[in-house]
């Protein structure tokens, strides 16, 4: 993929868009302020939540994720900025994928730029793109959408306790 291009539309895109078989799907969205100091609390919630789904093993990656994304919306985008975390069981027995999706109000899709290793910033979604079995950005006609995926094991399937149900 060349530096300054993203996945399309992840509706066309096999993670999103394979079949669902057995499994619960999981969901829980915020409404945030688009302020600087949010992407903490966005850190605080997706971290609650990954441990409230019984997916403990995922914290590290996912909350560094979710926080360059929550941090470029605020930073580059603008308000309303909108955090999605989701779990989708796959067709393949035991599998499923958690998607992350931030939402803000300006339509400027996000470039991956040529890395500066020695720059101040511009690092947020080179780290997604290595971290992540997926990811991209769509326009809307509200502004954009960025997310992520990543593949995982069902095995600790949420039970219907704890955030988003």
């Amino acid at each position: 993929m060349p530096a300054d291009s993203m996945p399309a539309n992840p509706q066309e895109d096999p993670v999103r868009a394979a079949p669902r078989a057995g499994g619960r799907r999981r969901t829980i969205c915020w409404d945030l302020p688009a302020e600087t100091s949010i992407a903490r609390k966005a850190r605080e919630l997706t971290r609650t939540t990954l441990i409230g789904w019984s997916y403990p093993n995922l914290i590290g990656d996912v909350v560094l994720m979710v926080d360059e994304l929550v941090a470029n919306a605020v930073t580059h985008g603008r308000a309303p900025i909108r955090l999605c975390l989701r779990v989708e069981p796959r067709a393949a027995p035991g599998l499923a994928v958690l998607i992350c999706e931030v939402t803000d109000g300006d339509p400027h899709l996000p470039q991956l730029s040529e890395l500066d290793h020695f720059g101040d910033g511009g690092r947020g979604l080179w780290i997604v793109r290595h971290l992540a079995d997926d990811f991209g950005a769509w326009a809307t006609p509200q502004g954009k959408v960025v997310w992520f995926a990543l593949a995982m094991a069902a095995e600790a399937a949420p039970s219907g306790d704890g955030p988003g149900r």
